[in-house]
């Protein structure tokens, strides 16, 4: 086992015999930890992560998020979501979607709907356009 603090590179090492588990604290104000199998961390209370730049995750495997009550992420500007096969969003009750904007859709084969129903409510006018058989229905 080793606890070291380091003058003159002005830094604070606190290790296992083995090396498979590790913490670094540095002059400038960084902190290195390092775990060879899991890291467990437990509040009874809040859990708080801030950073004035980035906050970035990534996974070998999966990411797994689960919460007993309300999931809610804010975002200032923009949102991209990228899925590198299949996506799907399930819910027992229902999905509302609000833009202050447009909702596009655009499915490069195939976009299917199925429902008990169909209602479609415009303001203005409601354009379809069927290509086979060719139809256009206009306002």
């Amino acid at each position: 086992h080793q606890i070291l603090f380091h003058n003159s590179e002005d830094l604070i090492y606190i290790g296992n015999a083995r090396g498979t588990s590790w913490i670094e604290l540095s002059s400038d104000g960084k902190i290195d930890i390092y775990a060879e199998d899991s890291i467990s961390v437990h509040t009874k209370q809040d859990m708080n992560f801030y950073a004035d730049r980035d906050i970035n995750f990534e996974a070998g495997r999966n990411i797994n998020i689960k919460s007993a009550e309300r999931y809610q992420t804010e975002v200032g500007t923009n949102f991209n979501l990228i899925i590198g096969e299949n996506g799907s969003i399930t819910t027992t009750g229902d999905i509302n979607m609000n833009t202050a904007g447009d909702n596009k859709f655009t499915a490069e084969v195939t976009f299917n709907t199925i429902s008990g129903s169909v209602y479609l409510k415009h303001k203005k006018c409601l354009e379809l356009q069927i290509l086979s058989p060719k139809k256009y229905l206009q306002c």
